[in-house]
């Protein structure tokens, strides 16, 4: 009988530590404290939250924001000498006007344009390179929220 009391008691324990583990490796959710300033680091992934006020480190100043974009997420992550900056922001423009605009203006930046497909009805994607960076641009439209968005991801390889 006490074998068997330690034997629960012992699975009891294994499965607190399991979940413990599963919600304190969970990324952080969005707070609702107003400051845009506040930067989170999640060390486990190498990702860090950039306010929404600042672009990137890496992505260039002049990087068009069309009037009426709202940006949905800002961060950098980085692993083994790569690193992936991204930008996720709503916009008013089409899909096939984003694809447009971050074509022309990256090509203007000295960016050699690889790919631009219709992956769907709503989505196309523009893929650039430069040396041996790249950049992705994701253009959606969401039919339930009638919402258009664009998602820019800059992979450079750090040596």
């Amino acid at each position: 009988m006490n074998n068997k009391k330690l034997l629960f008691g012992l699975v009891i324990a294994l499965l607190t530590v399991g979940v413990a583990v599963f919600y304190f490796n969970q990324k952080p959710s969005e707070t609702t404290d107003s400051s845009e300033n506040s930067q989170v680091t999640d060390l486990k992934s190498g990702q860090q939250d950039i306010p929404f006020g600042e672009l990137p480190k890496a992505f260039p100043s002049t990087l068009p924001i069309p009037a009426g974009s709202k940006v949905l997420q800002n961060f950098s992550a980085s692993t083994d000498g790569t690193v992936q900056s991204t930008r996720h922001m709503s916009t008013p423009q089409t899909l096939d006007q984003t694809i447009s605009t971050y074509s022309t203006y990256f090509q203007g930046e000295g960016w050699q344009e690889i790919s631009s497909k219709q992956v769907n009805a709503n989505a196309k994607t523009l893929l650039l390179k430069k040396k041996e960076d790249t950049i992705l641009v994701v253009a959606r439209y969401n039919p339930t929220t009638k919402e258009n968005s664009v998602e820019i991801s800059l992979t450079e390889i750090k040596r």
